[in-house]
């Protein structure tokens, strides 16, 4: 996999995309990616994203806050040239979309509503011990699941 992006990455973006593909082309499906604040993740998942709707798989992202899931639903959707659909209250579904960016406190309550994505991505991702996480990622197994953080450790347990 590489990734097709109009989005100019520095380096150290395509260094980090390259290495979570190299992870998953090992067979880890499941795979943790760290920069800091400022460092462009919305961008690298952005750009990873496209590659998977450019083959028209469908692509999930999960935030736990507001500003990180239209955040998340206008820069993923300018950068991989596709409508992006947002899981949430207060907002009206459109499970067309290739791209999903969902609250996880109103998807873990949808489950049924969208189909298995072939990627998850995990913004914030060091939230994703929490049980409203691990019941998302359960229901979809066979998903490549991409967790992003600036601070991987959680420091709450």
């Amino acid at each position: 996999m590489n990734a097709l992006t109009s989005v100019s990455l520095r380096a150290y973006q395509q260094s980090l995309i390259n290495g979570v593909y190299e992870r998953w082309q090992q067979g880890d499906r499941r795979v943790m990616a760290q920069l800091p604040t400022g460092g462009g993740k919305t961008i690298c998942f952005g750009a990873i994203a496209q590659e998977f709707t450019s083959r028209s798989e469908t692509v999930l992202i999960l935030a736990h806050r507001e500003e990180l899931v239209t955040q998340a639903r206008d820069k993923v959707g300018a950068i991989a040239n596709v409508d992006t659909g947002v899981i949430k209250a207060g907002y009206k579904p459109n499970y067309d979309a290739p791209v999903q960016v969902a609250s996880v406190q109103s998807l873990v309550r949808r489950l049924n509503a969208f189909e298995c994505p072939s990627l998850i991505v995990i913004d914030e991702a060091h939230h994703s011990t929490a049980n409203t996480y691990r019941t998302i990622l359960e229901a979809y197994p066979d998903a490549y699941v991409l967790g992003v953080t600036a601070t991987p450790p959680r420091l709450n347990g």
